[in-house]
């Protein structure tokens, strides 16, 4: 600069000085310009340091959730809470005992004891045992291994290597798990039973899920499609009419069975964007129409979305981040984000999903006639008719009575299911 002030200064021509002196002004401003950003370099810096910390917790981060998720699925599902009554259960006194299986078990047959849900595991196992009917002769004991009670109590009933009498001819290979309860909307009298007596408890359902997914590691029945209802291996109504249509509640326990499996106890988290000062309040507005026909888990954590096997994001990056997006993808939810250019075109998304039935892109559409309205067409024009193994629900616990020649009188009282 001050060269060209000494230029300037040697110039007798005027032109040439004022272009000299736009040249320094210009110089000026560069330098000025340079100074301000070497100023910003110290905060650049600091501010990239803080991202990569930030990316370097995040990293830890998922690979500790990453670990808790092997670990779980290597540890596998939990034991529930059983009740053994092997022993204590009624046994034919003297009729031979069942005999061993000679096959490994290669299916878990659901049931239901064809009973009021007021009976007891050992009114059922007296049955078994010692009554009879046009349709059945006494059994060695319970048919089934095990016996679910409508508050979720779980009975051990029959050992695992146990071949007894509860599916025909498949009783080698399949073991039986029976809720107690007549799961049928119109009863063998002709008359509708009231709606909480046509399916299991919520209790019963919880209990048959954790049970269920502890049974297929124990006795190694590792795919879920060969969890069945007994009319899927032979010509019976049980474990009800809604197992496969209707409600389908087939469907429902197997969901619930791999929720225990993976260790993921929500099926689907439908997850809003919440920074403190500011939520997603246009989006939860938006959603309603879904919320209320899908009835999913819903809210803005992404701690409490991990515990879900899908999750559903709401909104752009800008709410749910990618950060959390890949949270979430790392502890093994499969992850759907729904995000239109504007919170209208997210609407439209959330409504195409209601209209098709798919509460998540590439979901398979919920079954037809899982609600009220469908109920009206699965009743049955007929009564249905009683199973071999059915309870008469009169039955009387002290069927026989033991003398001392070992003859046992019977003192059975009739039932109008068999008649008199």
């Amino acid at each position: 600069i001050q060269t060209i002030f000494d230029q300037a200064a040697a110039c007798e021509d005027a032109e040439e000085v004022a272009r000299l002196r736009q040249q320094v002004a210009e110089l000026q401003a560069e330098v000025a310009r340079l100074q301000a950003q070497a100023d910003q370099i110290g905060p650049l810096q600091q501010r990239i340091s803080e991202l990569e910390a930030t990316v370097s917790q995040q990293k830890h981060e998922i690979a500790t959730l990453q670990a808790l998720v092997d670990q779980c699925a290597s540890a596998g599902p939990v034991r529930p809470n059983i009740i053994d009554v092997v022993d204590s259960l009624p046994h034919h006194p003297t009729l031979p005992p069942y005999q061993k299986r000679t096959e490994p078990i290669r299916k878990i047959v659901i049931h239901h004891t064809d009973t009021p849900k007021n009976f007891t595991v050992e009114q059922i196992a007296r049955y078994h045992v010692y009554g009879t009917s046009p349709y059945k002769d006494p059994w060695p004991a319970i048919g089934y291994h095990y016996v679910i009670a409508p508050d979720g109590t779980i009975y051990w009933t029959e050992r695992h290597e146990t071949r007894s009498y509860h599916v025909g001819a498949a009783n080698n290979y399949c073991l039986g798990v029976s809720l107690i309860g007549r799961f049928l909307i119109k009863d063998y009298d002709g008359t509708i039973q009231p709606p909480e007596d046509q399916l299991p408890t919520p209790a019963q359902m919880d209990a048959a899920a954790r049970l269920v997914a502890w049974l297929m590691d124990a006795v190694n029945v590792p795919d879920i499609e060969n969890v069945v209802g007994h009319k899927e291996v032979g010509q019976t109504m049980c474990p009800g009419d809604q197992w496969l249509r209707g409600v389908r509640w087939k469907d429902q326990l197997h969901e619930m069975i791999l929720s225990h499996r993976t260790g993921k106890p929500i099926l689907y988290y439908l997850l809003f964007w919440d920074h403190g000062n500011a939520w997603a309040e246009a989006d939860w507005r938006n959603a309603q129409d879904y919320i209320a026909h899908f009835r999913p888990t819903t809210g803005f954590s992404v701690t409490d979305a991990m515990q879900a096997q899908h999750v559903v994001i709401v909104g752009g990056p800008a709410g749910v981040s990618g950060e959390d997006e890949a949270r979430l993808r790392a502890a093994g939810c499969d992850v759907h984000r729904l995000a239109g250019a504007n919170e209208a075109e997210t609407k439209a998304m959330l409504d195409e999903l209601v209209a098709k039935d798919t509460p998540w892109p590439g979901a398979e559409p919920i079954q037809p006639g899982a609600g009220a309205a469908g109920m009206p067409t699965l009743i049955p024009r007929e009564p249905p008719k009683p199973d071999r193994w059915t309870v008469p629900d009169r039955f009387v616990h002290a069927s026989f009575i033991a003398r001392p020649t070992g003859v046992y009188k019977r003192v059975y009282v009739g039932d109008a299911l068999f008649g008199k």
